[in-house]
């Protein structure tokens, strides 16, 4: 965090074309829509194929590589910043061969590396907890969006209760017929969110398919190395596991852990669901997707596959694990879940009905086209 080390921009991807997005204000030369097309010598096409193979993906999610390179959300910087300097070193300059916006001129530009909190501040993201990641707005007479940026209710807890109760009795007293579910920037975080959501989506009650299974019961000697989110969980009691029958590992028995999940008694909304999805929706977010693809009928998907695996979660608990000689920290997926569907997942992502991927010119012109076509469904 000292030295800088960040591009001084943040960028957009389009067909492997890097484009500028936000700028720092040490980079005035720069604007929103330069073309990058070289760093320090080196294509940057060339460049995002080689740091691409680096970035997380789960399953066979190779349509989210792009997505992970522009904004890697478990590192809190960009998938490109961050694994760049391990084929490339760090560094406090950057010399850059730009094609501008307006009139496609051709440029040379040398800019200054900012510090990793600065990048940060730059990327444009949602809510960092559900309790101030939630809109909600009466878009025309009986059509209303509901956007949820994260499901991450750890950091600032709230009852997802007091959140979807007084928006889904709006829905009843507005009279709304169709919902547009806007989930296209959230990854993923806690359980109790997407739950409390299914809850008011399913008509009948859902029964979960398979306990969660874990590799091990102990850490052994990594303890002191390791960190992570749920207490206690590098000593959870003997009875909470059970050895598989081929001696794989072992089934995770997880006291109040629901068996199976009961439609909400006087919130289903029974009307038309549309969902809009994309390539930063990651485990938590695929899964209750997933789950709705499944058990509610009549539902529409808009936008670009989904990162996550349809399938389920390896990653639903992570330990953190930081290398004593290096510093590094290197995520340990520790719990493989699965979703109660039955159609046929290929390892993939979720894949959008109607496909509203956004374009190089869409982006410019700030159209969202995915929110257009959801708009026009909704009017018929």
């Amino acid at each position: 965090e000292q030295t800088p080390t960040h591009l001084p921009f943040t960028f957009r991807l389009f067909d492997g074309r890097m484009f500028v997005d936000r700028v720092a204000e040490s980079a005035p030369a720069l604007s929103r829509g330069d073309e990058i097309l070289a760093l320090d010598g080196r294509a940057t096409s060339e460049l995002l194929e080689q740091v691409g193979r680096t970035v997380n993906l789960d399953g066979f999610t190779d349509a989210a590589r792009a997505s992970r390179l522009e904004s890697a959300y478990e590192y809190r910087d960009s998938g490109f910043d961050h694994f760049l300097p391990l084929f490339h070193g760090f560094r406090e300059r950057f010399a850059l061969r730009i094609r501008s916006r307006v009139g496609g001129e051709l440029r040379e530009l040398e800019v200054a590396a900012i510090r990793t909190s600065k990048n940060r501040a730059l990327a444009e993201g949602g809510a960092s907890d559900f309790a101030s990641g939630v809109r909600f707005e009466v878009l025309s007479p009986g059509v209303a969006a509901l956007a949820i940026d994260t499901f991450v209710n750890y950091r600032r807890t709230v009852d997802p209760e007091s959140v979807f109760g007084p928006l889904f009795e709006r829905l009843r007293t507005e009279k709304i017929q169709t919902l547009i579910l806007d989930l296209r920037i959230c990854g993923g975080g806690s359980d109790d969110v997407p739950l409390a959501l299914l809850r008011r989506a399913i008509q009948e009650p859902i029964e979960l398919a398979r306990r969660p299974v874990v590799r091990s019961r102990r850490v052994g000697d990594l303890e002191p190395h390791l960190t992570t989110w749920v207490p206690n969980a590098f000593n959870l009691p003997e009875a909470m596991f059970r050895s598989l029958p081929d001696g794989s590992g072992y089934e995770l028995l997880e006291p109040g852990a629901p068996t199976v999940i009961e439609p909400h008694s006087e919130q289903r909304f029974t009307g038309r669901w549309i969902a809009l999805i994309g390539p930063r929706n990651a485990s938590g977010a695929t899964n209750l997707l997933a789950v709705l693809r499944e058990r509610v009928p009549g539902l529409v998907l808009i936008g670009e596959e989904t990162a996550g695996n349809v399938e389920g979660t390896n990653g639903g608990l992570l330990f953190f694990l930081t290398l004593p000689e290096s510093g590094i920290r290197v995520n340990l997926p520790v719990k493989r879940t699965w979703n109660p569907i039955s159609f046929d997942t290929e390892g993939r992502g979720l894949r959008p009905d109607i496909a509203a991927a956004e374009t190089l010119e869409s982006w410019l012109a700030g159209t969202d086209v995915a929110l257009a076509a959801a708009r026009e469904i909704a009017a018929r």
